[in-house]
């Protein structure tokens, strides 16, 4: 008598008690510059992070907004606050969405050491403009983003600096 063969990828199936929620969470960031203010900049952000939650068919959790006058200087108090509440909620969060993948962070080593914290929670960082692959060839390209976003401030910093605008 023939017995029926499983498939061998029955085991790595997602059943509904190992499954996270579809929870999403928002962290939105803008500086104030002469061109737009920051709570503009908070506004498109926001609409353009919803709709790709809504898209993938996510629901929105909870958004942290952290409108500032200058990186220098930031508060990163919401910031913390959300790292915090990822700590605390991280059964319940499956993916962090941000505009850009800079306004996790300007540097590329704190970008990578945020990362690989949410990752150990389990949650993904998801780019509402850009490619969010895991692929290694998208992870390389998240962090030469982030890597150029630094070298641009650096640069712009040091051009300030020689003509006598700190």
């Amino acid at each position: 008598m023939l017995t029926k063969i499983k498939p061998l990828n029955h085991m790595t199936k997602p059943t509904r008690e190992n499954q996270k929620p579809k929870n999403d969470i928002h962290y939105y960031s803008a500086v104030a510059t002469e061109q737009t203010s920051a709570k503009l900049s908070l506004d498109i952000q926001e609409k353009i992070c919803r709709q790709k939650s809504e898209n993938d068919g996510y629901k929105v959790l909870k958004t942290w907004r952290d409108g500032r006058e200058s990186f220098k200087h930031a508060n990163q108090t919401e910031f913390q606050l959300m790292l915090t509440f990822c700590g605390k909620n991280k059964d319940k969060i499956a993916r962090l969405v941000v505009y850009r993948m800079d306004r996790i962070s300007r540097k590329v080593a704190d970008y990578l050491t945020i990362k690989a914290h949410l990752q150990k929670l389990g949650i993904k960082i998801i780019s509402a403009t850009e490619r969010s692959e895991t692929a290694p060839e998208e992870n390389l390209q998240k962090a030469i983003t982030v890597a150029i976003v630094e070298f641009d401030k650096q640069f712009r910093s040091e051009l300030r600096a020689e003509n006598g605008k700190s």
